[in-house]
């Protein structure tokens, strides 16, 4: 759908838009930052973008040189030129400095201005280095690198000598503070993981911090010495990593009775044990309990204790009571929940168990428990769609209950439907039921042979189409065609590139059709999308609920999605696909290598809880959404095509779900060339749509 107007410069000379200035581009490398990046280049390619006053991209370059031959005529102002390498590996990344600096010029008319650009490392460099003792005493080593406070994919970067990665240099986008934690598997295959961690503040950007990992013979001390030396002439700093080859095994816990990772259920009044036996070979230093239930305060139990020690009678009365525990004790550690479980009412607790050994390892543990109703089956959740619902129940007593399963109805009916149809794991067991009232409060209970069990109420989601799912409304405002009855903020939910290519001829890529209609009938009508060219440039036909928003530069600004709030399980209807050879491609791979190759149309469907409500997409700048990465995108689903359909075509595209959170708005892209984005494609590949429908 890309919008391009690479003419619009030289078609406002041609009318005489006044006197006009010129810039033109000295830019280079700040040799400096060679010390940190050791990387070599027989000559550095920078991405350049001219930004007016009121910081919209006026002009933008993949090649530098391009500007510096051929300098820019502007009208008379001030402007920013940004250039940058154009390597930007997000977050973090391996191999992938990114050079940035910027320049203000002020264009004055019948003069050339120049712009002159330093461009310096704009992230933080991070290289491990590990001692001949090192790589002779462990099997594996492993060196987590993050700039945020948690170790989540997107910031991480793994320095492993497994795959020779710990070799690499890294670079992180600069937030102030990098965290590390170090992974080690001896010659032995015991496993050390977290326990060498720490926190490197004060990072900045063109610092190079260099993780040194060494061998200390202290049998005792803590695991890790940091050490700075700081040499500020090159940015490099030396952080000192000390590795102690004589620590034992992390404290480790053996539970009885408590789930070994999620909620553990615990019927009430329950007879049976729950405990945990502790092992800490190195020695115990402490060993704090912590929570903050009201409930578990008002029978005695403070918030944090150190049970080292203790001697406070009234966590023992209130049901927690513990053996062993002493300093330096190694095993033999019992700490038994057993009394406390047995006379907590029914409802949720969460406590945490830290225990420090000593040499420093520290080892936590959080346990949620819920107390549930003693009897055969209890409801636990449901998970409601728009037509149906999945109920989901646990059975307490040892053996499966006979008649078990569920019963459900509308709230407020005197009569229950039975579903015995049931999915068991272990003692949870599941069913999908179906034929339900969109937009309706139920309730359900699980149910056996015996009494029927706490009911859980629930309400089902909307089942709502999109308003001209059918495209047969349309409306004409100046030289642009709309998919909307008119553009009030309650009809105007789809939109296209039509604006964009609108600006300098009137060329409708998307357009209303009559007689090619997948169902015929009075008032029908079809979208035909065309890639087309405008003075040279691609324009793909596109259809996409959301707004066009403005030209940016070569490229234009979009924003994709409208509230939403439903869960379809799929989006049905028809199209029709003519295409040709590609024909426009782009300069860069692999779209320069598509020339010849059949062009492809793309449907797809993003339902997602954006904050905003919406994706600001910016052909420009290349700003896309990320399908694959992106943790807002609940569900999607996509269909692609470089046949000819001969006529129209009926189509499902089924949504793949990815977690089961309600989303906030729709996405539904509509394309006649997939790659016209990147301004590749055929002029002429033809995409008809119709007839669009949400299944439930």
């Amino acid at each position: 759908m890309a919008v391009l107007l690479s003419a619009l410069f030289q078609g406002c000379e041609k009318e005489g838009l006044g006197n006009a200035g010129y810039i033109t581009l000295n830019i280079s490398k700040d040799e400096s930052v060679e010390v940190i990046t050791t990387r070599a280049e027989s000559e550095t390619v920078f991405r350049i973008e001219v930004v007016n006053a009121e910081g919209v991209i006026v002009a933008s370059y993949e090649d530098h040189r391009e500007l510096a031959e051929n300098p820019l005529r502007l009208q008379p102002g001030v402007y920013t030129v940004k250039g940058s390498t154009g390597e930007e590996g997000g977050d973090a990344a391996f191999g992938k400095p990114v050079y940035a600096g910027e320049d203000e010029v002020t264009v004055e008319a019948g003069k050339v201005s120049s712009a002159n650009i330093v461009c310096t490392l704009s992230q933080v460099m991070v290289t491990v280095e590990s001692s001949e003792e090192v790589d002779a005493s462990f099997k594996e080593i492993v060196v987590t690198v993050t700039n945020q406070e948690d170790f989540n994919t997107a910031s991480n970067l793994i320095f492993s000598s497994a795959d020779g990665t710990i070799d690499n240099e890294g670079y992180f986008t600069c937030t102030g503070t990098l965290n590390y934690k170090v992974y080690l598997v001896n010659q032995d295959d015991e496993v050390s993981d977290g326990d060498i961690a720490g926190t490197l503040e004060n990072v900045k950007v063109r610092d190079h911090y260099i993780l040194k990992l060494s061998l200390s013979g202290d049998s005792n001390g803590s695991a890790v010495f940091p050490g700075v030396d700081v040499d500020e002439s090159t940015n490099d700093k030396n952080y000192d990593i000390v590795i102690n080859l004589n620590k034992k095994a992390k404290p480790s816990f053996g539970l009885t009775g408590f789930a070994s990772e999620g909620v553990t259920r615990v019927a009430k009044g329950t007879a049976a044990e729950y405990r945990m036996d502790l092992t800490v070979k190195g020695g115990l230093e402490s060993l704090l309990l912590k929570h903050k239930e009201n409930t578990l305060s008002e029978l005695g139990i403070p918030e944090q204790v150190e049970l080292v020690g203790c001697t406070d009678q009234n966590i023992a009365n209130a049901g927690i009571t513990w053996s062993g525990v002493e300093e330096g004790a190694t095993d033999g550690l019992v700490i038994d929940f057993t009394a406390l479980f047995s006379k907590l009412e029914v409802g949720s607790y969460a406590f945490e168990i830290a225990v420090l050994g000593k040499q420093y390892q520290l080892v936590e543990r959080k346990f949620d428990i819920e107390i549930i109703p003693d009897v055969e089956t209890t409801s636990l959740e449901a998970d409601p769609w728009g037509r149906h619902a999945f109920l989901y129940g646990i059975y307490n007593t040892a053996q499966q209950p006979s008649g078990m399963g569920f019963e459900y109805k509308k709230s407020g009916d005197a009569s229950w439907t039975k579903v015995t149809d049931i999915t068991l794991d272990g003692k949870n067991y599941s069913a999908k039921i179906t034929g339900l009232d969109p937009r309706t409060e139920y309730v359900f209970r699980t149910v056996s042979d015996k009494e029927p069990s706490n009911e859980i109420s629930f309400t089902t989601l909307g089942a709502d189409q999109i308003e001209n799912m059918s495209f047969d409304n349309w409306y004409m405002d100046g030289k642009q065609w709309y998919a909307n009855s008119d553009l009030s903020a309650d009809h105007y939910w789809w939109d296209s590139g039509n604006k964009g290519a609108n600006i300098l001829s009137k060329v409708n890529p998307t357009s209303p059709t009559y007689d090619e209609v997948a169902v015929s009938g009075e008032g029908k009508q079809a979208a035909r999308l065309e890639t087309k060219s405008v003075l040279s440039v691609l324009a793909a036909g596109s259809l996409f609920l959301g707004e066009f928003g403005s030209v940016q530069g070569l490229g234009a600004s979009l924003n994709f999605g409208r509230p939403y709030d439903c869960k379809p399980l799929s989006l049905k209807g028809y199209y029709s696909y003519a295409p040709v050879a590609i024909n426009k491609v782009d300069d860069k791979e692999p779209y320069k290598n598509m020339k010849g190759q059949m062009d492809i149309c793309n449907i797809y469907v993003v339902l997602a809880d954006w904050e905003s409500g919406s994706f600001a997409v910016n052909t420009s700048t290349g700003t896309f959404i990320d399908f694959e990465n992106d943790p807002n995108i609940i569900a999607y689903g996509s269909l692609e095509d470089n046949t000819n359909t001969g006529g129209y075509k009926q189509f499902e595209i089924e949504l793949e779900y990815r977690n089961n959170r309600q989303p906030t708005c729709c996405v539904i892209v509509c394309a006649a060339s997939k790659y016209g984005d990147y301004f590749t494609g055929g002029e002429g590949s033809v995409l008809l749509v119709d007839e669009f429908e949400f299944t439930f």
